[in-house]
């Protein structure tokens, strides 16, 4: 997934985004992403999934996260 943040790349916390997206999703941190690059803050998280049937409950708990 990917979205458009405020601020700046050298300020974005990926720690933070991190963190939140393996909790949303109930995946160990090790298995989330975080890439940021210029252009209003463009933000790409992966998430490592162990299956389609992982990969579908995740992208479903991640749309209603970001609601």
């Amino acid at each position: 997934m990917s979205f458009a943040s405020p601020g700046t790349v050298e300020t974005f916390d990926t720690a933070t985004v991190r963190a939140n997206m393996a909790a949303i999703t109930g995946v160990e941190e090790s298995a989330v992403s975080v890439t940021v690059k210029a252009g209003s803050v463009i933000v790409t998280v992966t998430i490592a999934a162990q299956d389609a049937d992982a990969n579908t409950a995740i992208e479903s708990m991640v749309n209603q996260a970001m609601a």
